[in-house]
């Protein structure tokens, strides 16, 4: 039977993370979550000594290592679509909330907007800090380079292009996402910052 939580919360753990920045992260969890929640560390740091030092203060903590390692940028992406599978086979939840280990929890029950704005609107799936459209301006109201668009037109670029070759089964996954993405009214250069998001489960 699945444990019932209110809020899952990963935290990806990469091979410069300094466990005291974690601690940080999950004190500041604890301190300002007061929904039920469950922690989950995703270790792509190939180092076992950096969990062991959390959970030898933090013994509540589940840490789900990878195996191996899958490089500097897909590492992870496959650690967090780890967790985010164990999450979803071993606990009943309604939200997910992404953190960095340099991210912090700074205001009480962040959650509880989340999760009122997905309960009353089920086809939301993710709210974060967000960029809109190729030209976005910042807080400040300055526009800025959006080089995750660059990015962008670049990985298009080798969706329909000869690259497909080279990776033709990510390419065949990826194709439809875009294609429905673009339907659906996505802009180019939309995105929500990584540090820290919450899906809807």
């Amino acid at each position: 039977m699945k444990q019932s939580v209110a809020l899952i919360v990963v935290v990806p753990v990469g091979p410069k993370c300094r466990p005291e920045f974690i601690l940080d992260t999950l004190d500041s969890v604890q301190h300002y979550v007061h929904s039920s929640y469950q922690l989950i560390l995703s270790d792509d740091s190939q180092n076992p000594a950096i969990c062991a030092a959390v959970i030898a203060q933090r013994p509540d903590v589940i840490v789900l290592p990878t195996s191996e390692s899958h490089g500097k940028w897909l590492g992870l992406y496959v650690s967090l679509c780890n967790a985010y599978r164990y999450a979803l086979d071993n606990f009943d939840f309604e939200a997910l909330l992404r953190l960095d280990t340099d991210a912090l929890v700074i205001g009480h029950d962040p959650e509880l907007p989340a999760l009122e704005l997905f309960r009353s609107d089920p086809t939301i799936g993710l709210a974060g800090r967000f960029i809109r459209g190729i030209s976005s301006p910042d807080d400040l109201g300055n526009v800025w380079d959006n080089k995750v668009v660059r990015e962008m037109f670049t990985s298009i670029g080798k969706v329909f292009t000869r690259h497909f070759l080279r990776q033709p089964m990510i390419h065949w996954r990826i194709r439809p996402v875009m294609f429905q993405a673009i339907y659906n009214g996505y802009e180019f250069g939309d995105f929500v910052f990584g540090g820290t998001y919450i899906f809807s489960r």
